[in-house]
């Protein structure tokens, strides 16, 4: 069995149930983070539907606890497992955060940066997974616990 993921979201979930994406996540970005999805969505059709169709968990508990305790917002801090015919991209939000700081101003570092995201290049700070689906294991924080 793969090691657990992480994931934080204001729906209440049970043990055992079956998550997916409620939707694209775009909508919620900043214009600059926005600039970056955009530009790794215009890769191909594949990369467009995976970053709009998938559901987005994190990979190490203590980044996504540290991210969960920046949220605004009601939200819960959820172990999940995940099948590995489940994974769509295992991502390093660094190379993400770098297309996002050079997106429109210098074309060989957004082209480098995508690249290494799309590649599954791994710099091991914040390792996020982009799946299809995961099953919830348990809850680990309540919003009320932040």
């Amino acid at each position: 069995m793969p090691s657990p993921v992480y994931r934080y979201d204001a729906e209440e979930f049970s043990r055992g149930q079956v998550i997916k994406s409620r939707g694209d996540h775009i909508h919620g970005l900043t214009a600059q983070e926005r600039a970056a999805e955009e530009a790794i969505r215009k890769v191909s059709p594949e990369w467009e539907r995976i970053r709009s169709k998938s559901l987005y968990v994190w990979k190490d508990l203590a980044v996504a606890e540290k991210l969960w305790r920046k949220t605004k917002g009601q939200q819960h801090l959820y172990e999940l497992s995940i099948a590995s015919d489940e994974i769509e991209l295992v991502g390093d939000i660094a190379y993400f955060t770098m297309v996002a700081e050079t997106v429109g101003r210098n074309i060989a570092a957004d082209e480098y940066a995508i690249r290494q995201y799309l590649n599954q290049r791994l710099a091991l700070s914040y390792v996020e997974i982009l799946v299809k689906t995961a099953t919830v294991i348990r809850k680990l924080f309540d919003c009320s616990e932040k």
